[in-house]
């Protein structure tokens, strides 16, 4: 749901007066909130440039208040030479990682009709997706491979280097296909349809093409040795026989490595398409995005709440259902209220008081006034803050 959407629906069943009225009010709100998270850019920028902690409590941070949830390990344990709609299977060893973390937001089941055996049958592939999955991932530093007695120009990866990424429609058991440095292996599906015409028709060559050449060398080698009195002559039929049996074996052999490189790039190609589809952003990037993110949940649950009190004092919990009806009718189940969020932002903003156990909004007529307080305040800390706006030059 976007920002926009969540304002239409704080004012549904409103008259003409009270729906504008909300509108402004939203507006207002929103650009306070976004004026308050200057700070969390200025201090997302500077995590960029520093990395390292730094930057992993930022993203986790950012991430928290965008409404994402950490990925257990074992989903990507599990997901581990499992393919279920990327046409591809790769190998990764988590132990390279100093440190691999993953977290998504938006879950949905799905079901896919998935092509298997080259397009001769398909299957329906049931499996879980998530809207968005943000990962952060390090390597470990160069001592550590070496002191594993690995080289590190054989490695494929940079030692000590840092990835962040934003990723949209993820497929649960394609989590590891985002992960850096992952190498394609065949399937067992790719090694039989490979495997078995190369061994028959290696049969086939070596019975109508070697099996003269091999007879001749029998001979030859069992003179070597001297199990023979006599030893072969080498004539030009021979040598023809012996180059045309090199020549079958040698085409025979580079056609077979051919379907196997052709195969192997099919298998690199699905799987940069794929996560070129996927992908919404790479480093620093990421952080901007997933703020941006951040305060566009900021303002929708706070127009939602401010909404759901406009109707009338209410618990958190009863506040808590009355927004989620809401958001199951226009969006379909899945949807979850952070109402404690919603709350302690509306009660920081002014326009909510809490007495016990009940919360209520302050009159719609009196938020712009309440929300002009705020701006100033926030013009008042600006006026002895040096710190450059977003994008400002430094």
């Amino acid at each position: 749901m976007t920002t926009t959407e969540a304002v239409e629906l704080a004012t549904e069943h409103l008259d003409d007066g009270t729906a504008d009225g909300m509108r402004r009010a939203a507006r207002a709100l929103g650009a306070v909130l976004h004026a308050r998270y200057r700070e969390r850019w200025v201090s997302a920028r500077a995590s960029a440039e520093t990395g390292g902690d730094t930057l992993v409590a930022e993203l986790a941070d950012l991430l928290d208040r965008a409404n994402y949830d950490e990925v257990p390990r074992r989903v990507l344990e599990e997901a581990l030479g499992e393919s279920a709609v990327f046409a591809v299977q790769v190998e990764a060893d988590l132990e390279d990682f100093a440190e691999l973390r993953f977290w998504r937001r938006g879950v949905e089941r799905r079901q896919e009709q998935v092509e298997r055996w080259h397009g001769l049958r398909t299957r329906t592939v049931d499996f879980l997706e998530y809207d968005r999955v943000a990962m952060y991932a390090r390597y470990h530093d160069a001592d550590h491979y070496r002191a594993a007695g690995r080289e590190l120009e054989d490695l494929p990866f940079e030692p000590g280097t840092e990835h962040v990424k934003l990723f949209q429609n993820v497929p649960e058991p394609d989590l590891e296909m985002l992960l850096p440095g992952t190498r394609v292996s065949m399937r067992l599906v790719d090694k039989v349809v490979i495997g078995v015409p190369a061994l028959v028709g290696g049969v086939v060559v070596a019975v109508t093409k070697l099996a003269s050449a091999v007879g001749f060398l029998a001979l030859f080698v069992a003179a070597f040795l001297g199990l023979r009195n006599d030893t072969p002559d080498i004539s030009t039929g021979v040598l023809v026989t012996l180059f045309g049996a090199a020549a079958a074996l040698g085409s025979y052999l580079w056609r077979q490595w051919s379907k196997y490189k052709t195969r192997k790039t099919e298998y690199l190609k699905n799987l940069s398409e794929g996560l070129y589809a996927r992908t919404l952003a790479d480093g620093p990037g990421v952080l901007y995005t997933v703020l941006d993110g951040g305060e566009a949940e900021d303002v929708k649950e706070a127009v939602l709440a401010y909404r759901g009190l406009h109707d009338g004092p209410s618990s958190a919990e009863d506040l808590d259902a009355r927004v989620e009806t809401w958001l199951h009718e226009r969006c379909g189940d899945g949807v979850d209220f952070e109402v404690p969020d919603a709350l302690e932002r509306l009660e920081d903003l002014g326009l909510a008081t809490r007495d016990g156990g009940t919360w209520r909004a302050v009159p719609l007529e009196d938020a712009p006034r309440v929300l002009r307080e705020r701006w100033r305040e926030i013009g008042d800390d600006l006026v002895h803050d040096d710190a450059p706006a977003p994008g400002a030059a430094v």
